[in-house]
C-alpha cells in the first residue's frame, strides 16, 4: 500500500513538471526579465535577404503622471522592397512603460518612405495627451485609454514582447485585449491563440522550445514566445516576411553581476579552470621542449595571464564602445554587418597580440635571454595570457559543464595563443638577427586572431550553423600549429 502511494506521489509530481513546461506566468515587473542596460536586436527577413532592424535597449527609469517606468531607446529600420512592397519605415526614439508595461508615452520620429513625422505623447490620468505632425504641422491629440493598457504598433516586437511578458500563458488559451497603436493613434482589439509548445528549429540549426501564438488580430502573424520570457521569431504571412530575436545583451550592471566570482561559484568552475591549465600545459609541449626547467619560462607563464588583466581594460571596452557606438549604429542604417564587425574583430586581434608581444620582447631583450630561448618564452607567455582568458569568458558565459563546446572552442583558443606567441618569439629573435620578416609574422598573428573572432558574425546572420563555426575553429587553430611548426623546421634546416 505504501508503494503504491508512493508512486502516485511520484506520478503526480511528473505530471505537475510536464504540465509546467505548458504553461507560463506573467511577471510582476518588467525589469525582472529586462533589467537596465539590457539590449535586444530583432533582425527582419524574406528568404535570404535582410530587410531591417528593431534595436530595443532599456536605458533609464523615468516616472509619468507619478508612475514609476522604464524607458526603452528604439531604433527601427525596415524596407519592404526586398519582399515586394514599394514601403520603407524608419523609427527612432523612446517609448515608455509602467513597472508592469503598461503604456505611459511615445517620444518618437517617424519616416514612412521619405515623408518625416513627430510623435511625442503622454498620459495623463485616463488620456494619452500629446501631438503628432501631419505635413510638418502638429495636431494636437487627445485619446481616452484606460490606464494600465498595453501599447504595440505593427513590427515593433519588443511592445509585443512586453504584451506576452505580462500575460499568463498555456496551450490552448486564447489571448484577447485591447492595445493602443500610437503610430495611428487608435486602438485596436488582440485576439490570439497558443495553438501549441514545442521543441521547433527557429533557423537553419538553431532550436529552442517556445509556445507558438497565432494571432489573428491585430495582424495576422506567428509569435514564438520561450518560457523565460524572449520572443525569439515572428512570422508575418501576408508580407512574406519574418523576424528573429539575433542578440540579448546584458547592461553593465548585469555583467557585472554575472562576473562575480563568489566562492561557490569559483568551487563550481574550478574543473573547468583545471582543464584550461592541463590543455595550456599541453600545448607547450610543441614549444618549449628542454627550456621548460628554466625560471624565465614559468615567470612568462605566470606574468601571462597577468597580462590579461590589461586586455580586460583595454581590448574589452574598445569592443563594447565600437559595438556599441559604430557596429550596430551602421547595421541598423543599412550597412554591411560583414563589414563593420570586421573592425572590433581586428581591434581585438592587435591589442591582444601587441601586449603578447611586448612581455614576450621584455623578458627575452630586456632580460638579455638567447635568441634561441624566445619561441619558449614567447609560447609560455602566451599560453599563460589564453589560460586566464578563458577562466574570464567562462565566468561571463555561466558555463559550468566540464564537457562542453564552449570548452572544445577555449581549449583551442588556448592552443592558438600558445602557437602565436611562440610565433612571435620566433618573430623578434629574427628581429635581433637582422632578419626583416618579424614584421609579416605580426602580421599573421594579428591576421589568425582577428578571423577567430570574426567567425561568430556568420553564426548570427545565419550563414553558418554554429556546429560548423565550432568545427571550423579547431581545423584553422591546427593548421595555424601545423604551418608555425613547418617554419621553424625549415629555420632549423637553414640553420
Amino acid at each position: 500500500m505504501n508503494r503504491a502511494i508512493t508512486i502516485f506521489v511520484l506520478l503526480l509530481a511528473v505530471a505537475a513538471a510536464t504540465d509546467a513546461q505548458y504553461r507560463v506566468k506573467g511577471d510582476t515587473l518588467i525589469e525582472d526579465v529586462r533589467p537596465v542596460g539590457e539590449l535586444r536586436l530583432w533582425t527582419f527577413i524574406t528568404k535570404d535577404t535582410t530587410l531591417g532592424q528593431l534595436i530595443s535597449t532599456v536605458t533609464g527609469e523615468t516616472e509619468v503622471d507619478d508612475v514609476a517606468g522604464l524607458v526603452l531607446e528604439q531604433r527601427f529600420t525596415l524596407d519592404l522592397a526586398g519582399a515586394g512592397m514599394k514601403l520603407s519605415i524608419r523609427r527612432q526614439g523612446k517609448h515608455l512603460v509602467s513597472d508592469v508595461g503598461a503604456y505611459l508615452g511615445d517620444s518618437q520620429e517617424l519616416t514612412v518612405n521619405t515623408q518625416t513625422e513627430r510623435m511625442e505623447i503622454e498620459r495623463r490620468g485616463d488620456s494619452l495627451i500629446g501631438y503628432i505632425t501631419r505635413a510638418g504641422e502638429k495636431v494636437e491629440q487627445r485619446r481616452y485609454f484606460e490606464p494600465g493598457g498595453f501599447a504595440a504598433d505593427n513590427f515593433l516586437l519588443d511592445q509585443h514582447e512586453l504584451f506576452l511578458i505580462m500575460r499568463d500563458i498555456s496551450v490552448g488559451d486564447t489571448l484577447k485585449d485591447t492595445i493602443f497603436e500610437p503610430q495611428i493613434m487608435l486602438t485596436s482589439p488582440v485576439r490570439a491563440v497558443v495553438e501549441e509548445f514545442a521543441y521547433r528549429e527557429l533557423y537553419k540549426g538553431v532550436f529552442d522550445s517556445v509556445f507558438v501564438i497565432h494571432y489573428s488580430q491585430p495582424q495576422e502573424q506567428y509569435l514564438y514566445f520561450t518560457p523565460d520570457k524572449r520572443l525569439v521569431k515572428a512570422d508575418f504571412p501576408g508580407q512574406n516576411m519574418r523576424a528573429y530575436l539575433d542578440v540579448v545583451r546584458k547592461g553593465p550592471a548585469e555583467r557585472l553581476r554575472r562576473a562575480t566570482l563568489t566562492l561557490g561559484r569559483f568551487l563550481s568552475l574550478l574543473p573547468v579552470y583545471i582543464a584550461y591549465l592541463v590543455i595550456g600545459l599541453i600545448s607547450l609541449v610543441f614549444f618549449v621542449g628542454r627550456y621548460y626547467r628554466r625560471r624565465v619560462c614559468w615567470l612568462g607563464f605566470v606574468l601571462g595571464g597577468v597580462l590579461f588583466t590589461a586586455a580586460a581594460f583595454t581590448q574589452i571596452p574598445l569592443q563594447r564602445f565600437l559595438v556599441e557606438r559604430l557596429l550596430i549604429d551602421r547595421i541598423s542604417a543599412g550597412g554591411s554587418p560583414y563589414f563593420w564587425a570586421l573592425l572590433p574583430a581586428m581591434v581585438a586581434a592587435v591589442i591582444q597580440e601587441l601586449l603578447k608581444g611586448g612581455l614576450i620582447a621584455g623578458l627575452g631583450i630586456a632580460g638579455n635571454q638567447p635568441s634561441r630561448r624566445f619561441i619558449a618564452i614567447g609560447a609560455v607567455c602566451a599560453a599563460g595570457f589564453g589560460i586566464v582568458e578563458g577562466c574570464y569568458m567562462v565566468v561571463i558565459a555561466g558555463n559550468v559543464e566540464l564537457f562542453s563546446w564552449h570548452l572544445l572552442e577555449r581549449g583551442f583558443v588556448i592552443l592558438f595563443h600558445a602557437t602565436s606567441g611562440a610565433l612571435l618569439g620566433f618573430a623578434l629573435a629574427r628581429w635581433i638577427q637582422g632578419g626583416r620578416r618579424w614584421l609579416a609574422l605580426l602580421g599573421v598573428t594579428i591576421a589568425f586572431n582577428g578571423l577567430l573572432r570574426y567567425l561568430p558574425v556568420f553564426v548570427q546572420q545565419k550563414a553558418m550553423p554554429v556546429q560548423m563555426m565550432y568545427f571550423l575553429i579547431p581545423i584553422i587553430i591546427l593548421g595555424f600549429l601545423l604551418l608555425t611548426l613547418l617554419l621553424f623546421r625549415k629555420a632549423r634546416t637553414v640553420e
